[in-house]
């Protein structure tokens, strides 16, 4: 998949973060530094897939908030581990590809509580908030749900359909959704295939999902 569509999975909680005024009530004269560890897929897990690692980034978000006039600098280290299954055309003209992005966020906790929104978003609002930053991911629409094993805990992943360019094609993709709590962070992984390759594709992004480690 191209550069351009694995930064935008990658992304997600960027822009979530950016356009939210969850972490608003923490206060202070020092710049709060909140930090994820890094996530991403094991080597053992990827060498079993046709998909490859095509970069791991952090990605510091720098805000000024303020509460009862008081201003305080907030920063936000997250970690977006991407792969990607090259691009390939079929004897047919079909289109073989997969995108697989691994997003480590802190909880942002006070007392208990954690201000980061992406806790409290369903799989369908993390899946709008990709697709209204893009317009390669169209006609998005929930298909289906299972149950995987993800860092030692039963997590629900959530598969959308959709339709992005690649390849100049319009290519019909299934889109699946996951997130976890994992120590103090957040946990989301995102991976994206063609619907047409689906039994192909599908079982290398099911090893990803059960390869994540944090």
């Amino acid at each position: 998949m191209d550069t351009s569509r694995t930064t935008l999975l990658g992304g997600l909680l960027v822009l979530v973060l950016l356009t939210s005024g969850c972490l608003g009530v923490i206060t202070g004269s020092e710049p709060l530094v909140l930090s994820a560890n890094e996530a991403g897929v094991s080597d053992a897990a990827l060498g079993g897939t046709d998909f490859q690692h095509a970069g791991t980034r952090k990605a510091w978000i720098n805000r000024t908030v303020e509460r009862a006039g008081q201003e305080r600098e907030v920063r936000v280290q997250n970690h977006v581990s991407s792969y990607e299954r090259p691009v390939a055309m079929g004897a047919d003209g079909g289109v073989t590809f997969g995108a697989f992005v691994v997003v480590s966020t802190p909880q942002a906790s006070v007392a208990g509580q954690s201000f980061n929104p992406i806790g409290r978003m369903s799989h369908e609002q993390m899946v709008e908030q990709l697709a209204g930053q893009s317009a390669d991911v169209r006609d998005v629409q929930r298909e289906d749900s299972r149950t995987l094993a993800i860092l030692g805990t039963d997590a629900e992943v959530v598969r959308f359909s959709g339709v992005v360019q690649q390849a100049g094609q319009e290519v019909p993709v299934y889109v699946e959704v996951a997130r976890v709590e994992d120590g103090d962070d957040f946990v989301v992984a995102v991976g994206a295939y063609p619907q047409a390759t689906e039994d192909e594709v599908r079982p290398d992004v099911t090893t990803l999902f059960g390869g994540i480690e944090h």
